[in-house]
């Protein structure tokens, strides 16, 4: 393992302030004035995020010119969400991959919210998924055509058991050990620790089947030979209740065109 991480491409450095938001947002004595002094440190992240707020893609009625009326817009979670995307979009070297990423973080959401979680395990979740390929971006640039295949595997679960086999250590536990010393909150190290685990273990929770169901649906729309009903009806999914979901080809196509708005930016 420890072989595979020195043998990877060392890659871009999440940005102090978009790491220190993610941090306090949680603490009951943080300020809105906080969030911004800290977002004044780095003066293109604090750009693009009112960029991005403020584009199509938002469709919001009234654009934010403040950080209280963007928290009045999105929610403290949802600003946390933006300032993190815009942050992490450096850390990746292609625009599919950064598309990959962004499509199963929005579907991640989406979904979370139809199961009612609490704001910050929805956050937490966006977050996780956005970054689980990290690693897979690493392996992928460090190995090339070698990797070029597993980067096509439309089953995470398997994918990531090849990927331990080949080099001992899997993308997504890659992207923790990546990610280990930034900083990160520990509920988002621990979503990417477990996804590892796979769905058999007792760690293994409705976060991780839902960035597995993600990376599935993001497939879905390059391929013909699977539906909807086909990967909602396996057993994996039926155990967490996600059969009962209502998904349609409209619902994916609607995602792929809501995550094109977003990076056209």
């Amino acid at each position: 393992m420890s072989k595979t991480i020195n043998e990877v491409d060392s890659f871009s450095t999440i940005s102090p302030a978009a790491i220190e938001i993610l941090n306090i947002v949680d603490r009951q004595d943080t300020s809105l004035k906080d969030i911004a002094d800290l977002l004044a440190l780095d003066e293109i992240l604090l750009v693009n995020a009112f960029k991005l707020v403020n584009s199509a893609a938002f469709a919001l009625r009234k654009a934010p010119r403040t950080i209280e009326e963007a928290v009045t817009h999105l929610g403290l979670y949802g600003l946390r969400d933006l300032i993190f995307m815009v942050a992490a979009r450096k850390l990746f070297a292609n625009i599919s991959s950064w598309h990959k990423n962004i499509f199963i973080a929005q579907a991640c959401k989406k979904l979370a919210h139809r199961f009612h979680l609490k704001d910050k395990a929805i956050s937490d979740l966006y977050i996780a998924a956005l970054v689980h390929c990290l690693g897979e971006s690493s392996l992928e640039i460090t190995y090339k055509s070698k990797y070029q295949d597993l980067s096509e595997e439309e089953n995470l679960h398997e994918k990531l058991n090849q990927e331990k086999h080949l080099y001992q250590i899997s993308s997504s536990k890659l992207s923790e050990q990546m990610l280990h010393d930034s900083g990160m909150p520990k509920s988002i190290l621990k979503i990417l620790s477990n996804q590892d685990q796979g769905f058999y273990s007792e760690n293994y929770k409705l976060e991780n089947i839902l960035i597995d169901l993600g990376h599935q649906l993001y497939f879905l729309a390059f391929t013909d030979q699977i539906e909807i009903d086909e990967i909602m009806s396996q057993e994996k999914y039926i155990s967490f209740n996600l059969d009962k979901l209502s998904l349609s080809s409209s619902y994916i196509k609607q995602l792929h065109q809501q995550v094109n708005s977003l990076i056209s930016l």
